[in-house]
């Protein structure tokens, strides 16, 4: 399978196929799972990911790897290339590879959710609530739709889509979404709750930790219920010396856990400026050092952020909604599988 993946990556073979059938779609799944390139946490993050990045300019199964904000795919995509591609299994026939793709993300985020509720069952305290119920996710009720079309040079590509970076503030993040995808800030507000899975890394975007560090394998409201609790993040500088971008995150040494300031904009009001460092939006107060962010007012989407740390179900009913909006972008006549 390595000859025909450098084969595939060279002539950039492209498919678009309508043939799909549930029992298919199923094997894949297992394929995918059996082969560790789906799962929860930072198995199935690096998937989620990538589906967000491939339907960032219309999901076309192709991705710029000598783009630095796509550091970290490559080799999830070399070896989703090598099941796709494989002869003996046929997929390459079935679907294209923009629905393939798309496919990985969202089993990724059901396996994610199947994880929560067998923690939940174990124990709710771990993601401090006090019943099963209050903690468990019903799976989504959404519908897997193929008929993605792949670029010509699929699954490269030299083109740049503008990929939203980590140091956009309020403004800027909700421009993004609008004239991307013609996201709303609610709905906005409930995709960057994927967030919740997985980890960032120094040598992929030059930001280091955890979302949420109760469990990262769990895909629920974790990501709100930490963001809210403003007294206890730290805004800093983590740039590798002698590193000329600088790189601002916020920390939380009681947690754990870390934020991108594009997380926190959600929920507070800040400036950034050119170098990635926040101050509070009204009266230009320092965010660093003790009491972190808590200084700063409500960003427009604070009330959204507190309402789905309050509930998961609430969350999840957007957030089931938004993903499959996101992997369906500027994809038409697309065919429910039978």
């Amino acid at each position: 399978m390595k000859g025909l993946l450098s084969i595939t990556l060279v002539l950039g073979v492209s498919t678009m196929v309508e043939c799909l059938s549930k029992s298919d779609m199923e094997k894949i799944k297992a394929t995918l799972k059996a082969d560790n390139l789906v799962g929860p946490g930072n198995v199935g993050a690096p998937a989620v990911r990538l589906g967000f990045h491939d339907c960032v300019g219309g999901c076309d199964g192709c991705l710029n790897l000598n783009n630095k904000d796509n550091a970290g795919l490559a080799n999830l995509t070399y070896e989703l290339e090598e099941v796709y591609a494989d002869p003996d299994l046929g997929y390459n026939q079935l679907l294209s590879r923009a629905d393939f793709w798309a496919l990985a993300a969202t089993y990724s985020v059901e396996l994610a959710i199947e994880h929560n509720n067998k923690m939940c069952k174990l124990s709710p305290k771990k993601f401090g609530l006090t019943s099963y119920e209050s903690c468990k996710i019903d799976l989504p009720t959404w519908t897997f739709k193929t008929g993605r079309k792949d670029c010509a040079t699929s699954p490269s590509t030299t083109k740049d889509v503008h990929l939203p970076g980590a140091t956009l503030d309020y403004t800027s993040m909700v421009g993004f979404f609008k004239t991307e995808f013609g996201f709303s800030p609610r709905e906005m507000t409930a995709l960057m709750g994927a967030h919740a899975l997985g980890s960032a890394f120094p040598e992929n975007s030059g930001f280091k930790g955890t979302w949420t560090v109760v469990d990262e394998n769990a895909l629920n409201n974790q990501y709100y219920r930490f963001l809210i609790k403003d007294k206890l993040w730290v805004h800093k500088d983590v740039s590798p010396a002698p590193a000329t971008k600088r790189h601002w995150q916020w920390d939380s040494t009681e947690l754990g856990g870390f934020m991108i300031t594009s997380d926190v904009v959600l929920y507070k009001d800040l400036m950034v400026d050119s170098s990635g460092h926040a101050t509070c939006l009204s009266g230009s107060k320092t965010v660093s050092g003790t009491p972190g962010f808590s200084n700063c007012p409500d960003s427009p989407t604070a009330s959204i952020v507190r309402d789905y740390a309050k509930s998961n179900a609430h969350w999840m009913k957007d957030f089931e909604k938004v993903f499959m909006k996101m992997l369906e972008h500027k994809s038409t006549n697309l065919k429910t599988i039978v």
